[in-house]
């Protein structure tokens, strides 16, 4: 199979909160046709150790998406863009969050000699699974990293006051960071935050990984910005897998007072609104992305279009309160939209999506090939006799 191929596998396996059945069977057939890994299944969660080491490079991912299991589910490739509709051909999730994070973890686990991987279970219900997360499986671990965030740029080192990571560990990665036009910037919950309050010892670390919309029918994937966030976790794993970053818990805290007046940036100035911290809109407006090559991400016109609009502006959504176009952000630690038209929180009810990353070219490919889909039934799989994607 191509790497294309292995993505949109991983794509097609249907998961939900409180249901991961089919995604950790598809974990565990493909892990065990890699061979040479040692699979723990433990208050279902998954632990997989490959080859043998003093430390172990460390790539965690959740199971669980929010969206539904529908009776069939389609997923389309179109313009570099990976989406997915149901058996009446509308619009529904994909799961780029977390199945991004699943092929990633995947990936890496196929690509290097020695390694751990770990895919925990309903991360999106309050990190269930990483709560209770065998922390004895991280004791040799180098680090820990997960992709668990929209867009592309960010790389998380702090979650609610939390610092994921040390000072040692981010200027290690500066190179890194710059050559894949990543920024640090504050995060929202998940998994890594979760070890990191049960007293995991080494560093860790979200990123970006290229789904967009995520928790909405709209979610789709750049297929480009996927592979450039493998090809960095991989260059993370070769580079610094070897060495056991440190960070105890007693390093962890951040002085909120310190956050606020602005040191970081503070989490509600509305000027940049969660989308970046002071110092990374700073980087982003002084072209931090021109090096990058077009096509891992937007061009610098359109990017700069982005973040002048304030970063996680949500495309064809509109405010019913204030009648504002695309003035509504996301904000993910609460679950709630900010309009800036308002310049407050809105209800859900208040909030009305038309199209919603849906553009007309995207729904006029779903038209024409809707005969095609029928005539060949849901996505086509690569499996052996086995059951298992290889």
């Amino acid at each position: 199979m191509t790497k294309l191929e292995r993505l949109k596998e991983v794509m097609a396996v249907q998961t939900t909160s409180y249901n991961t059945k089919l995604m950790n069977d598809y974990i565990i057939k493909y892990v065990n046709k890699l061979g040479g890994c040692n699979v723990i299944k433990k208050d279902g969660n998954i632990y997989v150790t490959k080859g043998s080491a003093d430390v172990y490079p460390c790539v965690v991912a959740h199971t669980d998406t929010v969206h539904d299991i529908e009776k069939e589910m389609h997923v389309i490739e179109t313009n570099g863009v990976l989406l997915s509709v149901n058996e009446k051909y509308e619009r529904m999730g994909i799961g780029g969050d977390d199945k991004v994070g699943i092929f990633v973890a995947l990936e890496v686990l196929r690509s290097t000699e020695s390694c751990k991987v770990a895919f925990f279970r309903d991360e999106e219900v309050g990190c269930v699974g990483s709560k209770v997360a065998d922390m004895k499986f991280f004791n040799d671990a180098a680090f820990v990293l997960q992709c668990d965030r929209r867009g592309y740029d960010d790389f998380v080192n702090e979650i609610f006051y939390t610092k994921l990571y040390s000072e040692e560990f981010s200027n290690a990665i500066q190179g890194l960071l710059y050559k894949y036009g990543r920024v640090e910037s504050d995060g929202g919950m998940t998994d890594v935050y979760q070890l990191a309050e049960n007293g995991v010892e080494v560093c860790v670390a979200n990123m970006s990984c290229g789904y967009y919309e995520p928790h909405t029918d709209n979610e789709y994937i750049q297929i480009k910005e996927v592979y450039a966030t493998l090809d960095f976790v991989q260059e993370l794993v070769n580079d610094l897998g070897d060495t056991r970053w440190e960070m105890p818990k007693a390093d962890r805290d951040t002085d909120y007072y310190d956050r606020y007046a602005g040191t970081y940036g503070s989490r509600y100035d509305t000027g940049n609104y969660r989308a970046y911290g002071k110092g990374k809109t700073k980087k982003a407006y002084d072209g931090y992305h021109k090096h990058l090559p077009d096509e891992w991400t937007w061009g610098d016109e359109d990017y700069n279009d982005k973040v002048n609009r304030g970063g996680y502006l949500l495309p064809d959504a509109t405010c019913l309160a204030c009648g504002g176009k695309e003035k509504l952000s996301y904000d993910e630690t609460i679950d709630r939209y900010f309009c800036f038209g308002c310049d407050d929180y809105v209800f859900d009810d208040d909030v009305e999506f038309s199209g919603g990353g849906a553009d007309d070219q995207l729904l006029e490919y779903i038209e024409e090939n809707k005969k095609l889909m029928e005539t060949k039934g849901n996505v086509e799989s690569s499996f052996d006799d086995d059951g298992v994607p290889f």
